[in-house]
């Protein structure tokens, strides 16, 4: 019986893996030369700057690049604390990011850091519905570290930890970019479906048992409003 289990596992693990990669090439995007993916204009080079890393170029490095995003933060509950692990993680993010907003990834660019050692990926968001701060706009864009695209039919992969996809939706964490006229992702975002948020790593957060998406942006506003109180 152990054994069966353990076959079976392995055989699920694989299928997944298969699916990512299949859903990976289903998505890729195709250049003749490494020129095409450089950073051209000026809000592009201020982003390829914001993700620069030191290491060795992608055209020398074996096409691949395994990009390390974070350790997990270390959660620390006071003695008596009502807050659960999840409460103090989204509470952090919350406060922590300069922008969150519900919106559809609809296409993407994927271009060189500064120094040519990592994929960043540039995302273009149907914005829904602002969280905070309150902006007007129905568009931004949303960059994340990582990427896959073949240049010459040959693939260069930068791995990241971020799994958006072309016509998902989510609810976004987001940093600024200093004059790179984008956001960059703060954190994992959460899928929507079906107008039901998954909590993703906030489980038992405030926003775990609501579901529905009009729900989930009220509690986050009210978050980040309480931000800075103690």
């Amino acid at each position: 019986m152990r054994m069966a289990v353990h076959v079976s596992l392995l055989a699920l693990t694989a299928t997944a893996v298969l699916a990512h990669q299949q859903a990976r090439e289903a998505q890729t995007m195709e250049v003749r030369t490494a020129a095409e993916l450089r950073a051209r204009t000026p809000v592009e080079v201020a982003r390829a700057k914001f993700f620069d890393a030191d290491g060795t170029p992608l055209a020398q490095a074996g096409n691949t690049v395994m990009l390390s995003i974070g350790e997990p933060t270390a959660i620390f509950l006071r003695p008596g604390s009502k807050e659960t692990e999840g409460e103090i993680l989204l509470r952090g993010s919350v406060c922590a990011n300069a922008a969150m907003f519900v919106g559809s990834a609809m296409s993407y660019r994927l271009l060189l850091n500064r120094q040519e050692t990592q994929l960043f990926t540039n995302w273009t968001v149907q914005v829904d519905a602002w969280i905070f701060p309150q902006r007007r706009e129905v568009e931004s864009v949303v960059a994340h570290r990582g990427g896959y695209v073949k240049v010459n039919g040959a693939p260069w992969i930068s791995e990241s930890h971020f799994d958006i996809h072309a016509g998902g939706r989510y609810v976004f964490f987001l940093m600024d970019i200093p004059s790179g006229d984008a956001f960059a992702l703060g954190d994992q975002p959460l899928p929507v479906m079906a107008d039901r948020v998954s909590p993703g790593r906030f489980k038992d957060s405030p926003i775990s048992g609501l579901g529905d998406a009009k729900s989930v942006v009220t509690e986050l506003k009210n978050i980040r409003s309480s931000c800075g109180r103690k």
